[in-house]
């Protein structure tokens, strides 16, 4: 089975602001969600809200 095929279209809604507020890094929670996108369908959008 081709993984790209798994991963096609799928959306994955992350929200770090929690770590941030509490002063952890959230380098690593972002790369784990990365890593479950499709190579060629990724978008990230940033809305910083307090």
């Amino acid at each position: 089975m081709d993984s790209s095929n798994t991963k096609k279209n799928r959306i994955v809604e992350l929200d770090v602001r929690p770590q941030l507020r509490s002063g952890q890094e959230p380098f690593q929670i972002i790369m784990e969600a990365f890593e479950q996108l499709a190579d060629d369908h990724w978008k990230v959008t940033f809305q910083p809200e307090q």
